[in-house]
């Protein structure tokens, strides 16, 4: 879609079954769809032909004189099927349902023009002076936009107006204003440069972080063995210290058990001489 606006129009003028609708471009894949998810699938679906899916030539109802005219002099800015671009097929089948082709879209300028220089009975007539409807699209230049539609009487030969106003298009409302895309695209580019000019900073800065990590890995290495022989001399001196107890333990005890040894031998010495000298006598 060229612009918001002619969302609004397109969504408004095109039945929506047609919006909705599946394109095939022969009778076979008609029936082979409709077959596969209607039949068997019971989901209600529409489907358009376009044979081949090929565009037929658009047949203008303005002479490029009077669309001259109107674009100049009333603001009409061209066909409803020139704002938008879809595959070929899309829009012949869009041309078939609504007529796209053959619908004017216009301007706040247009509006004025409707307002003080009677153009809806400009359009009403061809070059010849017959009565011939239309359909023109227009906007007050603020929110409000507008459907004209005139169509010929069966009875009468008159033309007969209706007036739609238009809502904001749902279905087929862009998803952001071109500009904001644009904005977003740029910002994208500059984030993109940004990290390109960041990520050897970043290789660097994580290259020396490893080499850290592996240095404060080995440090940790060294001290848990470090710990390790520090607890095992420890280990060792406590042993060494209980050995020089012990030892210092079984000396004193050995002189104990020695003097009270040489006090038993002296006594019994004694009883032995005294027993000797009373033989004796």
């Amino acid at each position: 879609m060229k612009d918001v606006k002619s969302s609004s129009f397109l969504e408004h003028h095109v039945p929506n079954a047609t919006l909705k609708s599946y394109i095939v471009e022969c009778r076979e894949d008609y029936n082979l769809l409709y077959r596969e998810v209607r039949e068997k699938l019971n989901i209600p679906i529409n489907i358009s032909i376009v044979p081949n899916g090929v565009l037929e030539p658009t047949r203008r109802i303005y002479s490029e004189e009077k669309m001259r005219s109107l674009k100049q002099n009333h603001g009409v800015v061209g066909y409803l099927d020139e704002t938008f671009v879809a595959p070929d097929a899309v829009t012949q089948a869009i041309i078939n349902a609504a007529n796209v082709g053959c619908v004017l879209v216009g301007t706040s300028d247009t509006q004025k023009s409707i307002d003080k220089k009677n153009l809806l009975m400009h359009l009403s007539k061809k070059e010849n002076g017959a009565p011939m409807g239309y359909c023109i699209f227009s906007s007050d230049g603020r929110d409000r936009a507008y459907r004209y539609t005139g169509s010929v009487s069966r009875y009468s030969g008159k033309v007969n107006i209706s007036i739609d106003e238009i809502n904001a298009a749902k279905n087929l409302a862009p998803g952001a204003p071109q500009k904001q895309k644009d904005d977003a695209t740029n910002l994208l580019k500059e984030i993109n440069e940004e990290i390109d000019e960041l990520e050897p900073k970043i290789a660097e800065n994580y290259k020396r972080y490893s080499e850290h990590q592996s240095e404060g890995k080995a440090l940790q290495t060294s001290f848990n063995n470090a710990s390790q022989r520090m607890k095992s001399f420890n280990d060792q001196n406590r042993k060494v210290a209980t050995a020089r107890q012990k030892l210092a333990d079984e000396k004193i005890n050995a002189s104990k058990d020695y003097a009270v040894e040489l006090t038993h031998h002296k006594s019994q010495l004694k009883k032995n001489i005294k027993n000797t000298t009373v033989n004796f006598c």
